[in-house]
């Protein structure tokens, strides 16, 4: 579906953009891998070779969303994925925490679009692809302020960049999936017993997702099949929101 296809996938080295980029390579892109780990990047690069490119690069900060936008040209298609989640009560909620979360989550990818559309690195007819949340604007949790703020944030952008994009057949959409297994969650509920958890996925029509179940609904985002979807925020939960 992705054959002949130049994808920058960033939060590629972990968690949902892990399985994203493997997607997108099998379905024959070329994929720009980025991500904070030199380990990890080392790694794909002797899984998957020189064809692809491995970019180390702290998006949460400028310099590094200069080095993600110096080493890109001639893309097809965009996925954010780069992404951190903190719990944290709203009484406890101070600047630092604030810009923590904002800045991975919803300021790198406004930023890195900005750039990249400046020096028009992203070709007529392409797509971006921003990996959200239903916590962004379908339910509400406690101590999840932050993260569904930056979240709903992004959803709004989404939909306004597509509207600018049109002109240049770029479609823009967000995929936003319910609990996901991958390391980042279970970091961020470590806290939770097994008969919690166990109690929590009954709330899930299909059971909780996997990453592939995000990875495959992207690679479709992003592919021609897609090419009269814009503007979306898809819902991928397993049937939760449904109830």
């Amino acid at each position: 579906m992705l054959k002949g296809k130049r994808i920058l996938v960033t939060g590629a080295t972990s968690g949902i953009g892990n399985e994203i980029a493997r997607q997108c390579v099998t379905n024959g892109a070329t994929v720009i891998f980025c991500g904070r780990s030199a380990e990890k990047l080392n790694t794909l690069r002797a899984e998957f070779g020189s064809e692809h490119f491995y970019v180390q690069a702290d998006i949460a900060t400028d310099e590094g969303i200069q080095i993600l936008l110096n080493a890109c040209e001639n893309l097809d298609g965009i996925v954010h994925c780069a992404g951190v989640m903190k719990t944290l009560p709203a009484k406890f909620i101070g600047r630092e925490a604030l810009h923590e979360i904002m800045n991975t989550n919803f300021y790198a990818s406004v930023l890195i679009n900005a750039g990249l559309l400046k020096k028009k690195a992203l070709q007529k007819g392409g797509a971006i692809v921003l990996i959200s949340s239903i916590g962004g604007n379908l339910i509400a949790s406690k101590g999840n302020g932050l993260y569904s703020a930056s979240k709903g944030a992004l959803n709004a952008y989404a939909k306004v960049l597509a509207l600018e994009l049109s002109n240049q057949q770029i479609t823009v959409n967000t995929i936003n999936p319910g609990m996901v297994k991958t390391n980042m969650w279970d970091g961020g509920h470590s806290q939770i017993s097994a008969d919690q958890l166990e109690e929590d996925q009954k709330k899930y029509p299909l059971g909780y997702g996997e990453p592939i179940d995000v990875a495959e609904m992207c690679v479709f985002l992003l592919s021609a099949k897609a090419k009269w979807m814009t503007g979306s925020n898809v819902i991928l939960d397993g049937g939760f929101t449904i109830q």
